[in-house]
């Protein structure tokens, strides 16, 4: 199975050994569009001009073509009749069917359970592609750190509830890590100081 996680950064293994993904400046962003878009096929002009929006027509679809190649070759062996990635003259996708794991995936598909609530927190390492300064990357980066924050201020609501306010507080401080201004984690993060296990 290919493993695959976004947050934080780009990381691969395969069959639970790490997998270097070296190659060309954009094989990764292109990985990564794929991956966050992998429900429905990409036009591979939409690809080339959003990877290369400043590159002339023809640079931007040749520079793709060679990302694609790179890719291709960056990935393990696919199983039989099953590539990673589907391709046709126009579209490109990312296999659905391929045997995957994605944390993204993962971290959207967990439940609101306790349970399920600490495993999707646990899974976010840190912002999407942080490292990444791509304009198309904004929008998901911030949407996944919203869901990110709600998770953790549930967990903060179920924790005080049981009466656990180490783990609140803990989930609070977490909260604090990421964003020190954060006001409303501050306050509980207060009030929970103040209550007695």
């Amino acid at each position: 199975m290919l493993e695959i996680r976004l947050f934080g950064a780009l990381r691969l293994a395969w069959q639970g050994r790490a997998l270097p993904l070296s190659g060309l400046p954009k094989t990764g962003p292109l990985l990564a569009y794929l991956l966050l878009n992998r429900l429905h096929s990409v036009e591979r002009e939409h690809l080339a001009f959003l990877l290369w929006p400043d590159a002339p027509e023809a640079t931007a679809k040749a520079n793709l073509r060679r990302h694609i190649y790179d890719l291709q070759n960056a990935l393990p062996p696919s199983p039989a009749h099953t590539p990673w990635i589907l391709r046709t003259a126009r579209t490109l996708q990312w296999n659905p069917q391929a045997p995957y794991w994605l944390d993204v995936a993962r971290f959207e598909s967990l439940g609101e359970t306790p349970e399920h609530l600490a495993s999707a927190v646990d899974l976010y390492a840190g912002d999407l592609l942080a490292y990444l300064d791509e304009a198309w990357l904004v929008y998901e980066r911030g949407r996944l750190a919203a869901l990110f924050l709600g998770r953790l201020q549930a967990l903060i609501e179920h924790h005080t509830a049981a009466g656990d306010y180490a783990q609140a507080l803990e989930c609070t401080q977490r909260i604090l890590r990421g964003d020190p201004l954060h006001e409303e984690a501050f306050r509980e993060s207060l009030k929970l100081r103040t209550y007695r296990p």
